[in-house]
């Protein structure tokens, strides 16, 4: 890859097929919409800053703050990722700058422990969301004579 180092000598042709498969990646993944959409409990979380070479909860994280699913987070979840996860606090500033932040219209009550009740409303109100956006993509496309779907396009 070049970097300020090496900028303006010559590649290889292998560091040019790898240098033009980074980019097209990168940009492919900026294009991708993620298909998953996740609230993710505070332990999952807390999980993720242990050191463990298979962790899979710093592995879920990764995928969500590298775009690859939406996870989700309300204002009151954020609070309580603030007061679980304060001895990290640049985990924290990097959650609330790569998770988007819903506000859900319900306040629900079904959970016996009241602060689990946010991550369930947070995830009703997504599924909400998810379900009127696709079906005014379908009716849109039903009225033009086409597909819903871009790919298909």
């Amino acid at each position: 890859m070049r970097t300020a180092k090496n900028r303006g000598k010559a590649m290889t042709e292998a560091e040019g097929v790898a240098f033009v498969e980074t980019k097209r990646r990168a940009r492919a993944l900026r294009r991708a919409r993620p298909t998953l959409r996740v609230v993710l409990d505070t332990c999952i979380l807390k999980l993720a800053t242990f050191p463990a070479e298979h962790n899979a909860s710093a592995l879920i994280y990764e995928l969500a703050r590298a775009g690859l699913t939406e996870a989700w987070v309300t204002p009151a979840i954020l609070e309580e990722y603030a007061d679980v996860l304060g001895d990290y606090p640049e985990f924290v500033a990097e959650i609330v700058e790569c998770f988007p932040v819903c506000d859900p219209l319900t306040e629900l009550s079904v959970i016996r422990h009241e602060p689990d009740n946010r991550f369930l409303e947070c995830a009703l109100e997504r599924m909400r969301n998810s379900l009127s956006r696709d079906s005014q993509e379908h009716a849109t496309a039903n009225r033009l004579g086409g597909c819903a779907d871009p790919a298909i396009r």
